[in-house]
């Protein structure tokens, strides 16, 4: 502990100080506890290199150490602190700790050794460790040759090669101190390398193949490796592929036939891994050599072998080759589509695709009656066009679902007019348990004219009405684009699939009635009104939509239901009812009877009812509405806020003779509690006569201020109503507001202030400007951040 003290007190001292303790220092780096020894390490890096000179006797001398931890970190300490100049008097205590028995040392020793770098000049002291007695030894002179610049080991290959046949350790280091040779300087030791490839350790067969994959020149070597094919052991046969694969990727060997049909044969090798190497080695052929590789994989029946793994890596190495090369193994390939494993269907038909398609002209028939449904879709993507269009009809039929979308994809790129040869058996397909494949018959229907789809129109009507959801939609979608003669006549069953099941199909039918006249929506206006109570919201909606298509005359003595539908849990349908009752507000043989029940709506519980009541009524007739005037007075005395603001609602609708006679109960109105009054009493301020708009505008500039945000926003939009002589009689009042509001803080005054700079916005500049002087105050203060003060400043100052 005391000694950790003074580590932590000498780690404090500057340089200078740091001097004087040296030699503590450096006795630290014999302490037997590790975390002093390292912090000791770490003091003499600090040091300058004078004084590490005079410390670095004392420090070596730690070599000695009968302690391999204080011979480790003096090493260390020697290998991290010192310049090459210093280390170099010490080389052959370094070069002695080589030999040391720990492990560790040899390391630190060999780490110290490197930092001599260049360490060429010392290559025949590390050849001479290489004929060492201790194999450790022999390990750090070949792990220290490594380092050492290719062109002076040239001289000591033959004593480094001598090693290849040590321990395996000791293999490995020579085969890493080997890389360092010039690729020349390889080819007189390839024997030993090659031996290696035999070695059971598989770092040294891999260190073995990429040094074999530099030596030149390569083409001496291949007889042998092309011989380790055949060996037993299949990490040997796996290492000979690897050098095999490095040796093609940079050289060109495959006009050795021995070498092609070696590789091909190690296709059928018992291990995976051989297989693997060897499919990826031919992968690289030249196209020129393609031809024979083929005949290989062929000639040695590895496209029947027994092994279905290996019948399929055959089949991938044929699928790889150019359609040329490929084409007189057609049979073959044709052959394997029948295998039992269907890896082995899957890889030959990806070979048979890569075929061109005049190849396979005369194999068309017989492979679209494939009993494997996917041979039969790949082969209807290469059918040519003409040949599609003979056989559509055919294959349109098939079982299989994969099948029928290849050929609607192959059926996309056909006029109208040649589609039209199909259009029954697309009808018939939209009925397809595939949704992708209805949905791709419905594509190419609605790619035909009008006048081509009208012997159909029974057939898509009977999907309409039968088919699966998918179906349904589609033949829908599909009629739409019929004439308005065959569109009437399926009427019936385009309203009867408003109230379907599935939503898409009630969306499409929507759609498809949007496009019927007039004339044949109001012969089904009963239908559509007997949809009105339908359990579906969405039904219920569509029927409103409809509805509002038909002459008002002819559905005005339906006008009750219509306006029960006000009370529609759902929203969307009360906004359509609320849309379609504003029309029959137009019809002067309903207006009144209509009128006098929606104001009886207005006393609805429900405030989504009186709202969609209030909707309808914007479109009334003044002078009907003025009949219902005690109704309107009762609700702008009801004590209920939100009778009240929708009393206010209905006020606006008005004429503004009647809203002079409420004067009183809006400008009261103005003072209510409740923010949404307040807000609707201002929207209908600006309504009243002048004069009495006018009387108001105290009031109105107060909620300029209000804390509420949408009152705010509602008091300035009433306030710009006003009349600039008006606005300008103000001026003293928002002049004060922005001068009390400079004594506020915070948020406070950035709101009274941003609001009143608005209201000074909307008063005419001159008057502005003559108050002047009150501003000075404010608009030097420091808080007008707000985008609208600081443009008032600027507009002020140019007045002025």
């Amino acid at each position: 502990t005391a000694q950790q003290e003074k580590m932590e007190a000498w780690a404090q001292l500057d340089l200078a100080e740091l001097t004087k303790c040296a030699g503590e220092v450096v006795n630290a780096l014999s302490h037997l506890d590790t975390q002093i020894r390292s912090r000791a390490t770490r003091l003499v890096q600090k040091l300058e290199e004078s004084t590490k000179a005079k410390i670095a006797e004392d420090i070596a001398k730690l070599l000695e150490s009968p302690y391999k931890a204080v011979r480790s970190t003096a090493l260390d300490t020697m290998a991290r602190s010192f310049e090459k100049s210093i280390l170099r008097q010490y080389q052959s205590n370094l070069f002695a700790r080589l030999e040391d028995s720990a492990g560790e040392v040899r390391q630190k020793a060999c780490s110290a050794i490197v930092k001599l770098d260049p360490i060429d000049d010392l290559i025949p002291q590390l050849t001479a460790l290489l004929s060492h007695t201790k194999s450790h030894v022999r390990m750090q002179g070949l792990i220290l040759l490594s380092r050492c610049q290719s062109d002076k080991l040239k001289d000591q290959a033959v004593h480094i090669a001598k090693l290849l046949d040590g321990d395996d350790d000791l293999r490995e280091c020579a085969l890493h101190a080997m890389a360092s040779l010039e690729p020349a300087d390889l080819s007189d030791h390839k024997d030993a390398l090659l031996n290696n490839l035999l070695h059971d350790r598989d770092s040294v067969r891999t260190a073995a193949v990429k040094i074999i994959a530099r030596i030149k020149p390569v083409e001496p070597l291949v007889p042998a490796i092309v011989g380790l094919l055949d060996h037993t052991s299949a990490q040997v046969r796996e290492a000979a592929l690897k050098a095999l694969d490095l040796l093609m990727n940079q050289n060109t060997l495959w006009s050795n036939g021995a070498l092609v049909l070696a590789v091909v044969k190690a296709l059928a090798d018992d291990s995976q891994e051989v297989r693997d190497f060897a499919e990826r080695a031919l992968g690289r052929v030249d196209a020129k050599l393609q031809a024979s590789v083929a005949r290989a994989v062929v000639d040695l029946g590895l496209v029947d072998h027994k092994l279905s793994n290996v019948r399929v890596v055959a089949l991938g190495v044929l699928g790889m080759l150019s359609s040329d090369s490929l084409s007189e193994h057609k049979a073959s390939i044709i052959e394997r589509l029948e295998d039992e494993d269907k890896r082995v269907v899957s890889t030959a038909l990806r070979a048979l695709t890569s075929l061109e398609a005049k190849t396979l002209e005369s194999d068309f028939t017989t492979l679209l009656s494939h009993a494997d449904y996917h041979v039969r879709a790949e082969m209807v993507a290469k059918l040519p066009t003409t040949d599609i269009q003979a056989t559509a009809t055919r294959i349109l039929d098939d079982s299989s679902v994969t099948v029928q979308h290849a050929t609607l994809k192959a059926l996309a790129d056909f006029s109208p007019s040649q589609l039209s040869t199909h259009a029954s058996r697309l009808v018939r397909v939209l009925g397809s348990s595939s949704t992708e494949v209805s949905k791709k018959a419905q594509e190419l229907l609605r790619m035909l004219l009008p006048e081509m789809l009208v012997d159909h129109v029974g057939a898509l009507a009977a999907q309409a009405r039968h088919g699966k959801w998918c179906a349904r939609a589609g033949a829908l979608s599909v009629l739409e684009m019929v004439d308005q003669d065959h569109l009437k006549a399926q009427a019936a069953v385009i309203i009867n699939a408003l109230a379907d099941s599935d939503e898409d199909v009630r969306a499409a039918a929507l759609q498809t009635l949007s496009k019927l006249s007039i004339e044949a929506l109001s012969e089904q206006v009963d239908v559509l009104v007997a949809r009105l109570d339908h359990e579906t919201s969405s039904v219920r909606e569509a029927a409103l939509r409809a509805l509002s298509k038909v002459p008002t005359a002819r559905i005005a003595e339906h006008s009750a239901r219509l306006v029960r539908r006000l009370e529609d849990e759902d929203e969307a349908v009360r906004s359509a009812a609320a849309k379609l009752l504003k029309q029959l507000l137009g019809t002067p043989e309903v207006a009144r009877a209509l009128t006098a029940r929606l104001f009886q709506m207005l006393s609805h519980t429900k405030l989504s009812v009186r709202q969609a009541a209030l909707e309808a009524l914007s479109s009334a007739d003044p002078r009907i509405l003025e009949e219902h005037t005690t109704s309107l007075q009762s609700m702008l005395a009801h004590r209920d806020s939100q009778i009240l603001e929708l009393g206010l609602g209905v006020l606006a609708l008005f004429s503004p003779r009647v809203v002079a006679e409420f004067n009183a109960a809006v400008v009261a109105s103005l003072k209510h509690i409740e923010d949404p009054v307040r807000v609707a009493a201002l929207d209908m301020v600006h309504k009243l006569p002048r004069g009495m708009f006018e009387e108001a505008a105290d009031r109105v500039l107060e909620l300029v201020y209000d804390e509420a945000q949408p009152v705010a926003d509602a008091a300035l939009k009433a306030y710009k109503r006003f009349s600039p002589q008006k606005r300008s009689a103000s001026v003293d009042v928002v002049v004060a507001k922005m001068i009390s509001a400079n004594k506020a803080s915070g948020q406070a005054q950035w709101d009274m202030q941003n609001r009143a700079a608005k209201a000074l916005d909307t008063i005419p500049a001159l008057t502005v400007v003559r108050e002047f002087p009150k501003l000075i105050e404010v608009l030097n203060s420091p808080s007008i951040r707000d985008r609208t003060v600081g443009q008032w400043t600027k507009r002020l100052c140019l007045y002025r």
